[in-house]
């Protein structure tokens, strides 16, 4: 309880390194999510999964209330379905002969990969890394069974595992 004002809290966010747990040039991010602010990502992104300190290489976030997108630093791959549901919705993205996502079992459509996601030191769940200097939205709402591999699975996979 607060004795007269209330106090800023940090953000709940996960960091943890990337050496060794993600590759550049290829991967694969899952993770289950749900929006509380249905509708309230900004342009710049809520982010699910960050694989760059500098905030430029989301793995899974969005650009408006109905886009999850990948963004390598030259291309960005979406997927126009994602609702910024407050219900859980299974999404992922991958990279390496190419990026997309994947949403609920559906696919977006792709793009083609520069071939190097520029991995930082840090992978950071929640929030992109330069969200400190007040550019970007944290993710509001549940992130959950967060997982990251060191290569590229199969569409089909991804399909599968996000039904």
């Amino acid at each position: 309880p607060m004795a007269s004002a209330g106090a800023a809290r940090n953000v709940d966010v996960l960091s943890y390194v990337s050496s060794g747990n993600v590759r550049g040039t290829t991967g694969s991010v899952y993770a289950e999510v749900a929006s509380e602010l249905v509708g309230a990502p900004s342009t710049n992104g809520a982010t699910v999964v960050e694989l760059d300190a500098t905030g430029n290489r989301p793995a899974l976030y969005t650009t408006s209330p109905s886009l999850l997108s990948i963004y390598d630093g030259t291309t960005e791959a979406k997927d126009s379905t994602f609702n910024g549901s407050a219900s859980i919705q299974k999404v992922a993205s991958s990279w390496g002969s190419g990026m997309k996502t994947f949403i609920s079992g559906s696919a977006g459509s792709g793009a083609s990969f520069d071939g190097n996601m520029d991995i930082g030191t840090n992978i950071r769940v929640g929030e992109r890394g330069s969200a400190g200097a007040g550019t970007t939205t944290p993710w509001f709402g549940t992130i959950r069974n967060v997982r990251i591999w060191t290569r590229q699975y199969s569409d089909q996979q991804l399909q599968m595992w996000t039904t």
